[in-house]
């Protein structure tokens, strides 16, 4: 929940009232990573926490999947200040 959304918690009213940028509700959305033909199994998936989205590469097997999203939880630490532009 919070490696997505930046929350710990639900809203009390519930998923569909997760707020994300500017307070505006911006419901949980998951996205594919494109342009990783042939190499997202070496990819972690990421998120924009400001819109509560989860982006995943098109990994080769659910097994992957599953552990590459598990690492991206637990050893993510802090935000990729480079993914913002200036």
């Amino acid at each position: 929940m919070h490696f997505v959304t930046g929350s710990a918690h639900l809203p009390a009213v519930g998923f569909k009232f997760l707020t994300g940028y500017g307070g505006r509700v911006h419901r949980f959305r998951l996205q594919r990573m494109h342009g990783l033909e042939g190499k997202a199994d070496g990819w972690l998936p990421t998120a924009s926490t400001c819109f509560n989205t989860l982006y995943l590469p098109r990994y080769s097997s659910s097994h992957i999947q599953r552990a590459r999203l598990l690492q991206a939880i637990t050893e993510g630490s802090g935000f990729d200040e480079d993914a913002i532009g200036n």
